[in-house]
């Protein structure tokens, strides 16, 4: 990463009351995401491993209706936050359209421990990493939500329509051709 210089970090300073520094992954990034999965030419830039986590909305009530204290979006680092469609619809999705964007889905996002910690007061607890050991673990790796790569730029609203380009087959997660609900957060770069 690049400094942006001390007159942007000065201005961020000032902006958030305390030390900051603006920093910028100069263009092309020397990140690839694993090739495996997305196929050669996609980049990652601050992101851990891909630039885009898709996660359906009803994925974290249904979690949080088994914590005892429940937990926001945040603590899995969401980019699409789609709402209206059944927890983990996005495990059945290939290609969707949100918005302008075009997204590939490539591969079930493996969670590590940072799930743990809160991210308002940095402090760690054993959930809800613990709850998604017991519901969803594959193969030894805790998986919620789904990796992706940009495959069309576009603009994401909140609101903007979900749309299912391409199904993986799984029941009850939507058919090709289908609206599965609604951009109901988004950050990122698509």
């Amino acid at each position: 990463a690049l400094s942006c210089g001390a007159a942007a970090a000065a201005w961020f300073a000032r902006l958030l009351g305390r030390p900051a520094e603006l920093v910028v992954m100069p263009e092309p990034s020397p990140r690839p995401v694993d090739p495996r999965f997305a196929g050669p030419g996609h980049r990652v830039g601050f992101a851990d491993g891909y630039p885009v986590l898709v996660l359906s909305a009803a994925a974290v009530d249904e979690l949080n209706r088994e914590l005892a204290v429940p937990v926001g979006f945040d603590r899995f680092r969401p980019n699409l936050v789609v709402e209206g469609c059944p927890p983990h619809a996005e495990d059945g999705w290939r290609r969707i359209r949100a918005g302008g964007a075009v997204l590939e889905l490539v591969k079930p996002c493996a969670r590590c421990p940072v799930v743990t910690v809160d991210q308002t007061t940095g402090v760690s607890s054993r959930e809800p990493l613990a709850t998604l050991a017991r519901t969803r673990r594959v193969g030894g790796k805790v998986l919620f939500g789904q990796n992706a790569v940009v495959l069309e730029p576009g603009r994401v609203r909140v609101g903007d329509p979900v749309e299912v380009l391409e199904a993986r087959g799984l029941e009850g997660t939507g058919a090709e051709g289908e609206e599965v609900g609604d951009a109901f957060a988004f950050g990122g770069a698509a």
